[in-house]
């Protein structure tokens, strides 16, 4: 802001004083019209004859006056920020400029008020540039600073640099542990509530000269009109050199003001699953599409917040395709906390709460049940709860802990043993008895040797239409869970993890695909295990997008097609090397064909098609392909419905599954057609098919 004229006869009103202005706005807007004097200081006499103009360039759009305000039109498709000056002057010919900073993002601002520390939230999109090879970045979640500043009148409004009264600063330096050091960060500071007036203008800047105070060359965003002001900016790593900054509220109004601000810094570090953005892996121009949002941070308590940043955009995103979100946890329901045996986690909890829905599946033949708890201020409780199996195998909701009953152990701190465990849900309550949030790490290991489950294909069939089907690969299984989004449309998800071990029990990460014209990207989205009830059964549990829910499963079929007394061993997971993140669930057997398709739709979402006809079709044979429409894993069961959208063929040659073609136009809203000729081979390699035994 440069003040041009600031002289003036005894009596008469002070020069203008303008203000810079900062504005927040998706890339739907086609037009923004600004108040710029609304937060200025200026006499209203004086300004009848005055003027209000634009001076300087506007590279990314066109700023004019209309009226009393100057209108913004974005360029089209045009994401970032954008800045151009104005001059305000009254009838004396006294002058004032300042600058306006237009932020033009897919969505302006993202607050969440959520009601536990895990869930999704499905975030519209719209105009997007068209984008082959679309990425969606999310950051861990951090914490905030939060901090109350009650800075006392300026005496001399008109400017914070004067002196320092009217103002309250806090220095804080930059995140640096885990990496953050090395990487560009992302810096957000608002107002909650405030009290004493509304002039209160946000500034948020860098210690470039070290000295550990604010100035006018180190401002790096400011809001001064806002009900709640809010900055947020984007910062080189501390790497180069600058490694402070500082946030400072500026009071304009008659008398002491307070406010109550939280602060947080953002490092660019790729996504440890506590905040998980996936979407399609390609747009056509104008196109809508929902972001598929998930969290998933086990310290996040009643009242606590959290942010964290998403970059959606082409293979190679830049900052400016980015939003920030903040999630405020206003409830205090708790979603249910799956345990992989031998994988700790750790909990945060409020004083006096409990958590009554972390539970683990104990399998068939398990001789010991080992809780390990570490809680340093030995302020945790915990009671061991058998819960047993679902009386429902349709329901895939985790309900709480029944009443502790026999089978229950209470310990502050150090090793829960429970010998010869009954098979089936177990929980860990545990309960925060001290007087201060605390956090408690479990590990729960499930010991002993659990019938055996084989590699093939698996259904609940109390709700059919979705499955499992598990695979070896070297060391590791994987997995493909054909199943259905929240809008009931057909998906996929793919599981890997390290085998079975003695406890028989499976763990896998969950991920979603997206394809981007001739390859896949996988992102993490949660966690499935695999728990043995008796021979080719198992519990499947899952936390997926924040939800869990957990389902009995058992074998579709097993055997092999016998055409003249020769067993074909065909059934496995079939895919072209050529086309890795495709491929085919095969089952084969004497008197049914099931095969499944796991391709994309046209913007490169995941979907399953399936195949299926009675009794062996020989040597080649087309199927039917049909598009399934279903209710999603935690959602109530609802039967699918079919539309026949394509066809499939499927050769056999030398004993081997050799080739499978696809001709799919897809139905019922989901875009775009998947074609394929695929040589295939097995995914796991030579001797990885299921076998013939029954």
């Amino acid at each position: 802001m440069t003040i041009l004229d600031d002289d003036h006869p005894a009596g008469t009103p002070p020069a203008p004083v303008a203000r810079g202005e900062r504005r927040v706005i998706d890339n739907t807007v086609a037009s923004l019209d600004i108040d710029v004097l609304a937060n200025d200081d200026l006499d209203a006499g004086l300004m009848v004859g005055g003027s209000l103009s634009v001076v300087g360039a506007w590279p990314q759009g066109q700023a004019t006056v209309v009226g009393d305000r100057i209108r913004f039109v974005p360029r089209d498709g045009f994401q970032g920020e954008d800045r151009f000056q104005y001059r305000v002057c009254d009838k004396l010919g006294r002058c004032s400029e300042a600058e306006v900073t237009v932020v033009i993002r897919p969505v302006a601002r993202l607050d969440l008020d959520v009601a536990s520390r895990s869930g999704n939230h499905r975030q519209p999109i719209t105009d997007l540039p068209p984008v082959s090879g679309l990425r969606f970045h999310s950051t861990p979640l951090v914490a905030p600073v939060r901090t109350v500043f009650a800075p006392v009148a300026d005496d001399t409004p008109a400017s914070p640099w004067d002196s320092p009264v009217g103002r309250a600063v806090l220095r804080l330096p930059m995140v640096t542990g885990e990496g953050a050091g090395t990487v560009e960060h992302r810096l957000i500071a608002y107002v909650l509530e405030s009290a004493g007036g509304g002039k209160l203008d946000l500034y948020l800047g860098m210690d470039y000269d070290g000295d550990g105070q604010p100035g006018p060359d180190e401002v790096i965003c400011m809001d001064s009109q806002s009900a709640t002001p809010r900055c947020d900016a984007r910062l080189q790593s501390p790497g180069y050199g600058v490694d402070h900054y500082w946030v400072m509220l500026h009071n304009r109004n008659a008398g002491t003001a307070s406010a109550e601000l939280a602060i947080f810094d953002v490092p660019l570090l790729p996504a440890d699953g506590t905040l998980v953005a996936t979407g399609p892996g390609n747009l056509e121009p104008g196109a809508t599409f929902d972001l598929k949002l998930g969290w998933n941070d086990s310290g996040l308590l009643p009242g606590d917040l959290r942010a964290g940043y998403v970059i959606a955009g082409p293979q190679v995103p830049s900052q400016r395709d980015g939003f920030p979100i903040l999630i405020h946890r206003t409830g205090s329901a708790e979603e249910p906390l799956l345990l992989a045996s031998g994988q700790p986690v750790t909990l945060r909890l409020a004083p006096g709460s409990s958590h009554r829905r972390i539970f683990i599946d104990v399998p068939e033949g398990s001789i010991n049940l080992r809780v390990t708890t570490s809680a340093p201020d030995a302020s945790f409780r915990i009671q061991l709860v058998h819960g047993g199996a679902d009386a429902d195998p349709g329901d895939t909701a985790v309900p709480e802990a029944p009443a502790a009953g026999v089978a229950t152990a209470r310990v502050k701190r150090g090793d829960v043993l429970q010998a010869v465990p009954a098979p089936g849900r177990w929980y860990i309550v545990a309960r925060n008895e001290g007087a201060m949030p605390g956090a408690m790490t479990i590990t729960a290991t499930v010991e002993g040797a659990a019938p055996v489950v084989r590699p093939g294909s698996y259904f609940n069939d109390a709700r059919p239409g979705h499955g499992l089907f598990l695979y070896p690969a070297g060391n590791q299984w994987a997995g493909l869970w054909y199943a259905y989004a929240d809008d009931g449309r057909p998906t996929w998800y793919y599981l890997q993890g390290a085998a079975p071990g003695a406890n028989g029990a499976w763990a896998g990460d969950l991920y979603r695909a997206a394809w981007h014209g001739s390859s896949n990207v996988l992102a993490k989205v949660g966690l499935a295990t695999v728990t043995p009830t008796g021979p080719d059964a198992f519990t499947f549990s899952y936390t997926l997008d924040g939800l869990s829910g957990s389902e009995p499963m058992a074998a579709l079929g097993r055997g092999c097609p016998t055409p003249a007394g020769l067993p074909q061993d065909l059934s496995s997971h079939w895919f072209n090397r050529q086309r890795a993140g495709t491929g085919y669930s095969v089952q084969l057997w004497e008197q049914y064909e099931y095969l499944a398709a796991f391709v994309y739709d046209g913007r490169g979402e995941p979907r399953f098609l399936a195949g299926e006809r009675s009794g062996f079709g020989g040597a080649e044979a087309v199927l039917a392909l049909e598009q399934l429409s279903g209710a999603c894993p935690t959602c109530a069961y609802v039967a699918p419905t079919r539309t026949e959208v394509g066809t499939l063929l499927r050769r056999i040659a030398n004993g081997a599954l050799s080739r499978i073609e696809l001709d799919v136009e897809y139905a019922d809203g989901v875009p775009g057609t998947w074609t394929a000729v695929d040589d295939v081979q097995l995914l796991g390699g030579p001797g990885t098919t299921q076998g013939c035994q029954p």
